[in-house]
Order: C-alpha cells, then structure tokens, then sequence
C-alpha cells in the first residue's frame, strides 16, 4: 500500500483548517459588524447568549463527532451496511432533536430572557438574537454533522468549497441587513442562519448524488453502537457544555465588576479566539478520520506517522498565534468597536490572555488524538479539567486577587496545569501502540 504520510497530512489537514476558519470567520464577521453598526451593549447581548445557543449545538458535536468514530471504523474493516446505517441513524437523531429546539425557542426564550437579565433593553436584544437561531435549528444543526462525514467519504475539497461559500453568503448578508437596510441585532443571526442552511442542502447533495460510501439506508443500531457514539462524542460534549458554563459564570462576574462593557470584551476576545483557535483544532480534526481508519485496519505505523506530524504542527501553530495575537492585538480590535476606550481596555485583556495558545495547542491535540483512537475517556478528564473543573476556582480566587484581568488570565492557568494530565495519558497510550 502506497502511504505517504506527509502528503495525506496536507491532503486532509490544510482543506480542513481553511474550511474550519472560515465557519469561525462568519461568527467573528457577525461580531465586527454588530460591534461597529450596533455598539457595545449588542456585543454584550451577544456574549450573553452565544455559551446558551453554544450548549444547544454540544449534542450535535457529540453525536458528529461519535458517529463519525464508528463510521470510520467500520469503513476502515469494510463493513459498509452498518457504516451507512450509522450515519442515517444519526442524522435522523439530530433532525429530530432540532426540531424540539425549534419549539422550545418558540415558547420559552423570551419569558427565560427577561427572568435572567435585569436590563429591559439587553434581555430584549438577547432574546431576539436565540430565537432566530432556535426557528432555524432543524435546518442549520445537519451542516455541522456533514461536514465530517464529507471528510470521512474523502471529499475534503468539496467540504472546504462549502464552508467557503457559506461564509461568503454571511459577510454579504450581514453588510445588507446592518449596513444597507440597517437592521438590529438578530439580522446577524439571521444572516448566519440563512447561510448555514445553504450549507446544509450543499453538504446534503454528494450523498443524494454522488458515489459516495456513505449513502442513506435503513438506520442500523443498537444500544452498543448507541453507547459508543456516545462514549466517542462526550469529549466534544463536555468541552463544548463546560466551556459554555464557564462563560456564563465569567460574564456573570463580569456584569458586577465592570459591567456590560466586560461581557462585550470578553465576547470580542472570544470572537478572536473562535478564528485562531479553529486553526489547531481543525487541523488535529482533519486528520483524525484518518487515525482512526488506520486504527481500524490496524496500521499502526500509518497512526503513528500522522500523530507526530500533527503534533508538529499545531505545536508550530500555538507559537505562531501567540505571537499574532500578542503583536497584533491593536489591530485585531479596532476591526470590533470604534469606541478608543473599549479599544483600549481590550488590548490590554487581550494581551493578558494570549499566553493560553503556549499550551492550549498541546490539549486540543491530546483530545483530538484520543477520540481518533477510540479512548475518549482520556479525552472526558482532560477536556472537564482544562475547560470547567480547573477554570471555575481559578476564575473565582484569581479575579478576587487581581479584579478584572483575573478573568482574562484564567483559561491560560487552567490549560497549564491541565497540560500535565495530558502528558501522563500519551504517554501511557504511546507506550501501549509501540
């Protein structure tokens, strides 16, 4: 068999990370523009709402993510049946539970908006914001499951192609709807929505179609298949719940100490986080199909080749950004705000939180490894200990200490010590596999 590990690295890695910071890029777009037609206190609607619609989308990584494990595998061994039941079964999942979504945005945002949030005219712009993503739930939630699986049927050009046009359809959307027409708020959910759901129907084309391996079937499980997609996809869960429950914490510390401004910072820091941080983790992401073939037809030496390539490259990657994000602040945030106090006040958060990439790197890598290799145990502890069981008490001791940059240190001290775990479980994996 011709392997060329090097070749199928840049084949499936770098497709992957254009596609991936292009979907970051739509919800930073969003940002930028809220943040220079709207102002700050839409920014800080945005950052309250965005860990709860962010919690909304965490059973769909899990089941994307698990799903995509068991397909791979069995692709890897040749049992096809059971991979196309597989992947029918899970999409079918997925629509079903997005339309449960749709109908509790219907009923409950609003009411759930204005019990939260005290201030009348945030808790509206919040609540306008949720719902047109929850009324767009059954068509937006497939693009994000679609995307793997494209990636699994080798077509990771035309997943790539998707993303592309997909972001190209927000930016000119969400110029229309603020700029043009002049609309609030939810026209950039609107316009994320609308784009999204473009998306699906082009990600759903090549397996209506096309010659794929993949192809709807009778769905094909059982409670053992059940429990592995679950097992395999309650990192991914996990991050995403505990990443989101730490958010609405910091924004809850936040409000009382510097106010809606804080939250809007802390939103604008995580817009730029979302766009430098994707490149790590789609670029582990892209080639974790692959790991997880070769896994499956018991080519370890093909696992090993792509785990050192990989680590390479997002250890390259974490510098890199660092250093973009430490020298470039000023620059990144003029593109959010016009206002030379926010401005100020978020290069310096900023600044303080850019130390995070020297080690968040390492964990996304370690977890992405991990899942590929179906071991998501290891994967669970690592990812509740970086992103929720070490950042709570470190965000409550180290904010009574230093106030406001308290906050924007936290994740950084978090990933530290969390690093340590990861290293412990590789080890003993490596070991195992040689």
């Amino acid at each position: 068999m011709d392997f060329k590990p090097t070749k199928l690295f840049i084949k499936y890695a770098f497709p992957n990370m254009i596609s991936t910071a292009f979907i970051s890029f739509y919800f930073t777009v969003d940002t930028i523009f809220v943040g220079q037609m709207i102002g700050t206190k839409a920014l800080g609607a945005m950052g309250l709402t965005m860990p709860f619609i962010m919690i909304s989308f965490a059973l769909i990584d899990m089941i994307a993510v698990g799903s995509s494990v068991q397909i791979a595998l069995r692709l890897g061994s040749g049992r096809f049946k059971q991979a196309c039941g597989i992947f029918s079964f899970s999409l079918m999942s997925v629509f079903i539970f997005s339309c449960f979504v749709f109908l509790f945005g219907i009923f409950f945002i609003e009411p759930i908006a204005n019990y939260l949030i005290d201030d009348k005219e945030l808790a509206v712009l919040a609540s306008q914001y949720t719902k047109v993503f929850a009324l767009f739930c059954p068509a937006i939630m497939l693009c994000f499951m679609l995307d793997n699986y494209l990636r699994i049927c080798k077509k990771p050009m035309y997943s790539m192609c998707v993303n592309i046009f997909v972001a190209f359809v927000n930016v000119v959307l969400d110029y229309i709807f603020m700029v043009v027409l002049g609309w609030g708020l939810f026209s950039a959910a609107l316009a994320t929505c609308i784009g999204l759901s473009l998306g699906t129907l082009l990600g759903f084309a090549p397996f209506v179609f096309g010659n794929l391996e993949l192809k709807l079937s009778k769905a094909f499980i059982n409670l053992k298949i059940i429990r592995n997609i679950i097992y395999n996809g309650s990192s991914e869960f996990l991050t995403n719940i505990s990443t989101s429950l730490f958010v609405i914490a910091a924004n809850a510390l936040l409000l009382d100490i510097a106010g809606v401004q804080g939250v809007a910072i802390l939103e604008v820091i995580f817009a730029i986080n979302s766009l430098m941080a994707s490149l790590i983790f789609s670029m582990c992401d892209g080639i974790s199909p692959l790991v997880t073939y070769y896994y499956g037809a018991k080519n370890l030496k093909f696992v090993m080749a792509l785990f050192w390539r990989t680590f390479i490259g997002s250890m390259m990657l974490g510098v890199i950004i660092m250093s973009i994000v430490f020298f470039g602040g000023d620059l990144m945030i003029s593109f959010f705000s016009r206002d030379s106090d926010f401005i100020a006040a978020s290069k310096e958060a900023l600044i303080i939180f850019s130390p995070i990439y020297l080690c968040s790197w390492f964990i996304v890598f370690a977890n992405s490894f991990f899942t590929a290799l179906n071991k998501p145990a290891c994967s669970l502890i690592i990812s509740l200990s970086a992103n929720l069981l070490l950042p709570l008490p470190f965000l409550f001791v180290l904010s009574s200490f230093f106030g406001v940059n308290g906050v924007w240190i936290t994740p950084f001290a978090a990933d530290f010590c969390a690093i340590w775990l990861a290293v412990y479980f590789l080890r003993k994996t490596i070991k195992s596999l040689n």
